[in-house]
């Protein structure tokens, strides 16, 4: 696009009330989802800033990290700025974290503080769209998955990743909050506006991601929103996120949405929280209080199933998510560990039973099993812990057709006088 400046009016407020018109020189690039200016600034100055778009979110880049005085009025909420650790450490830029506004604004006043010199402001024009139902709910079956909001619903009249994710294993689920306002009440577009945030071009402010970077986000209502897009590579789940200084595979990253430092999330996001991370945990056969060696340094070091994201990063990297939230961890896992004491043992075989088998390992269209004894119940379960298939049988062998089943990981249940396990299966 040509790059013309833009007059806009900036009203300068010192003991005296000089006012004066400066050019708002556009820079990088410029969509219908985001747009970048520069201005030029003097310390401990007021700016009234008129846009000439309305913008949901933004975010400022400095030249130098001290902001701690600096703060913003949109739509008559003053907001102090902070320096987003994690633009700083990839990009070596101080950029403030994303600020999202509780409606779209065309204005705002700028403080300066101790900021001289040129600044970019990095605006997102985020469409809103109609809110959804509240789909929070609990799964019918210990340990299943709790309801999710997919991208279908919440990114409408936004553009799709281009690139298809990489996927990974998971050992280690981390816990982010998202450093916005926990005054916000519209939880659909605070995601959306992460996304534009996460996916526009590092010159517009942005992370220059593929996608947003976490695999769920969830509410202080507790609705838990779909991050990643698998796009039908794997499960959403282990899609491969960027959320952890670089270092995300083999982790699931789960975004609290608000700022965390003083304040402990809602009860209702924390029993979301502990669902999920329960539901994941238990199909990966993982423990709420294991760790196993992930690449977080040189050498790799011992990171917790469950972990927070400074865990996560070099010292000093961030301070996600937030102290509540980091100084209860212990607290998680243990709730963690309770809500999976009511599971279904995913993948565990009773050893007194190992008589009993399950074939072929992978299935296709039937799988049989083999070596019951006397009258048994046999189920079939998805990895959600939604019973597909029930049969009683009274016959030491049995076939279980499969033809109706999606490709994906899936439990036997079997129960009968003498046998109770659970057998994993993969049905491709």
């Amino acid at each position: 696009m040509a790059r013309k400046a833009i007059q806009i009016c900036l009203v300068l407020l010192f003991f005296v009330n000089i006012a004066y018109s400066q050019s708002l020189k556009p820079i990088g690039e410029k969509n219908q989802n985001y747009s970048s200016y520069e201005i030029e600034t003097e310390k401990q100055t007021i700016y009234q800033l008129e846009f000439p778009q309305s913008a949901s979110s933004l975010s400022m880049v400095f030249p130098s990290d001290s902001i701690l005085s600096t703060y913003i009025i949109a739509n008559s909420d003053t907001i102090h700025l902070q320096i987003d650790g994690h633009l700083w450490a990839e990009t070596g830029r101080f950029s403030s974290s994303l600020i999202v506004f509780n409606s779209e604004t065309e204005k705002i006043e700028f403080y300066s503080g101790d900021i001289s010199g040129p600044i970019q402001i990095h605006l997102n024009h985020t469409p809103s769209i109609s809110l959804v139902n509240n789909y929070r709910s609990m799964a019918n079956v210990p340990c299943g998955q709790p309801s999710i909001i997919p991208v279908s619903t919440w990114r409408q009249g936004l553009t799709a990743p281009v690139n298809l994710p990489e996927c990974s294993e998971v050992k280690h689920v981390i816990v982010h909050h998202s450093a916005t306002s926990n005054a916000l009440t519209d939880y659909q577009q605070i995601v959306r506006d992460i996304y534009v945030f996460h996916t526009k071009p590092v010159a517009n402010g942005g992370s220059g991601f593929d996608d947003i970077g976490y695999n769920y986000l969830i509410a202080p209502d507790g609705s838990v929103y779909q991050g990643r897009d698998a796009q039908g590579v794997c499960d959403d789940d282990n899609v491969k996120g960027a959320h952890m200084c670089g270092r995300n595979t083999n982790t699931m990253g789960i975004c609290l949405l608000g700022t965390f430092m003083d304040v402990k999330p809602t009860t209702a996001a924390l029993s979301s929280l502990y669902q999920l991370i329960a539901w994941k945990l238990n199909k990966e056969s993982l423990s709420a209080y294991g760790n196993s060696w992930h690449p977080v340094s040189a050498p790799v070091v011992l990171l917790e199933n469950i972990a927070g994201h400074r865990e996560g990063c070099n010292p000093g990297y961030t301070v996600c998510p937030g102290d509540s939230v980091y100084h209860h961890l212990n607290t998680i896992r243990d709730s963690v560990n309770l809500a999976m004491s009511l599971c279904i043992p995913m993948a565990v075989e009773d050893k007194e039973t190992a008589s009993v088998a399950v074939f072929p390992q992978p299935a296709n269209d039937v799988v049989f099993v083999q070596g019951l004894a006397g009258r048994a119940l046999v189920n079939l379960y998805s990895s959600l812990g939604e019973k597909l298939k029930q049969i009683e049988t009274s016959e030491p062998y049995i076939t279980i057709p499969l033809q109706e089943i999606p490709k994906g990981v899936y439990f036997i249940e079997i129960k009968s006088h003498e046998t109770y396990l659970y057998k994993k299966i993969v049905v491709e």
